[in-house]
């Protein structure tokens, strides 16, 4: 009689018994969910909200000015200086940004030698047009003031909100957008998803909407005589407007960051 070997298919069918299906393996479970396929866990941030540490230092900084108010006797003017100071040190964050994001081709590495110069030269005409702007908007449009004044009152118009306080909101904003950067860009997806071109004109966005609102209420507030109540809601519009720019600036950039590294 012949002998027979053990049955293949039988020992086939236990193989796929035991397999995984592909598309249960395609996903990874973190301890936030599962992972879509083709990313890899720890890069590409949920772009669902979160109320992170950048958040709250957010949240923290723009408080400062509603104790300002009630506290430190500061008016519209102070907080239209304050907010403005803001825009120095947005600036700031985003020059490391630009030095310091991943490019496609090393060649582009060169080009920023050229790109970070015209960035701050232009941000820097766009700052001090808009400080011009706060100078008209606090003297009511009167120009013939401020040219009498010269650069003595010009300066004396900067730093008077910091002497009553504000050099805490200052060092508060500098906090909050440096822990953004470390969370959201230098930890985060950030530094690989974004590009020289978008960092260049990212900061315009945020501080066109929000200077709008600033400035638009406070002038109304400044030709009231900077009442407490208008300048509280002023501050807390302004809070919520800095909270929905925020998350819609970082969850883009989440979002791009898992596109990047998607499978063709």
């Amino acid at each position: 009689m012949e002998s027979r070997s053990p049955s293949v298919p039988a020992r086939t069918g236990a193989a796929e018994a035991t397999a995984v299906p592909e598309d249960a393996s395609s996903e990874q479970s973190t301890s936030e969910g599962p992972v879509p396929a083709g990313t890899r866990p720890g890069v590409a941030i949920s772009p669902r909200l979160r109320f992170d540490l950048s958040m709250i230092t957010l949240v923290g900084a723009n408080l400062i000015p509603i104790f300002g108010v009630f506290f430190l006797q500061w008016d519209a003017a102070s907080i239209l200086i304050l907010y403005w100071a803001e825009n120095l040190v947005i600036g700031f964050y985003n020059v490391l940004k630009m030095a310091l994001v991943q490019v496609p081709d090393p060649r582009w590495n060169f080009m920023k030698i050229f790109f970070i110069p015209f960035f701050c030269s232009h941000y820097g005409g766009f700052c001090f047009g808009h400080g011009l702007g706060l100078l008209a908007v606090i003297h009511l449009g009167n120009i013939d003031a401020i040219m009498k004044g010269g650069g003595g009152m010009i300066l004396s118009t900067f730093l008077k909100p910091l002497a009553s306080g504000g050099v805490w909101l200052v060092l508060a904003l500098f906090v909050s957008h440096g822990v953004s950067f470390v969370q959201n860009f230098l930890r985060g997806p950030e530094r690989r998803s974004l590009s020289l071109i978008e960092l260049m004109v990212q900061p315009y966005l945020r501080i066109v909407v929000l200077q709008l609102v600033i400035i638009i209420g406070g002038g109304f507030a400044i030709a009231l005589g900077s009442p407490k109540a208008l300048l509280f809601a002023l501050v807390l519009i302004r809070m919520i407007l800095d909270l929905f720019l925020y998350v819609k600036t970082h969850r883009k950039g989440a979002r791009s960051s898992a596109l990047d590294l998607a499978p063709d």
